[in-house]
């Protein structure tokens, strides 16, 4: 209702700004988050994972902690038997890289 207000010209800004920011907030969603809200049982809304990820960013400076929180974002911390046990359509024996996890 706060976008309608103003000038036809001030108008067409906000909506185009709304726009904007409404495609941007969309597209920041990422498969870690909807993992991590799958094995948790609950959601976070953007601005906590933007919080959480920039108080991060921040405190990891060595490489090693990088590499530590790189791999708990994205669930490459997990042995293959414990993932098994997580989704049973995963093999117990199947080993990941370092780098990228190998489905199997």
């Amino acid at each position: 209702d706060k976008i309608l207000l103003g000038s036809e010209k001030e108008q067409i800004k906000k909506l185009y700004n709304y726009l904007l920011d409404y495609k941007m907030y969309e597209e920041q969603v990422k498969e870690p988050m909807l993992t991590w809200a799958r094995n948790f049982g609950h959601n976070r809304n953007l601005d906590q994972w933007q919080q959480i990820w920039d108080r991060n960013k921040k405190i990891t400076l060595a490489t090693s902690y990088k590499e530590n929180l790189f791999k708990m974002f994205y669930g490459w911390h997990f042995p293959p038997t414990r993932l098994a046990k997580m989704y049973s359509s995963q093999s117990p024996i199947c080993l990941g890289g370092a780098v990228v996890r190998v489905q199997c």
